[in-house]
């Protein structure tokens, strides 16, 4: 008995000190939806998760400029910051997947603002335009002009 007890404590006790995240979970996320008509109509979708102290994040986003691509874009999100106090959060990622030719590679950041639910949303949700440079400059909270979603939902936490 004792030589199953041990090993089992001692995983115990290793998954406990050496994995806090584990059970922690993510520090921010945010996640959401829609489409907004600018010349086009582009349609976003993301989830991002912040892992860690430092804006390292983990996710997803798919953008689909219907007027302009056959086929969306996708990306893997690489940094999050949120600002709880008026519900913008900051997204830096790159380009994984696209139809257009040297546009795989390409970082890029965006910001979204989560103005609440229903009867007690403070407004409308919304969204800036992706901006392309280094996913890093999502970190720095650029002031990124936002719009209101045509149809669209955005959570912020």
């Amino acid at each position: 008995m004792k030589k199953i007890l041990f090993p089992i404590l001692a995983l115990i006790f290793v998954l406990a000190v050496a994995s806090p995240a584990l059970v922690a979970g993510p520090l921010h996320q945010a996640s959401g939806g829609g489409t907004v008509d600018w010349a086009d109509r582009v349609t976003y979708g993301f989830v991002a998760q912040q892992i860690d102290e430092d804006g390292s994040a983990r996710g997803n986003a798919q953008f689909y400029h219907r007027d302009v691509y056959e086929s969306p874009d996708h990306a893997d999100v690489l940094y999050l910051v949120v600002d709880t106090n008026t519900g913008d959060a900051w997204i830096g990622a790159v380009i994984t997947q696209s139809e257009v030719p040297g546009l795989v590679g390409t970082e890029i950041y965006w910001r979204v603002q989560d103005n609440g639910e229903g009867s007690k949303a403070s407004g409308p949700d919304m969204v800036s335009s992706v901006a392309n440079g280094p996913a890093v400059n999502a970190l720095a909270k650029p002031p990124l002009s936002l719009y209101e979603w045509t149809n669209g939902n955005v959570k912020v936490k």
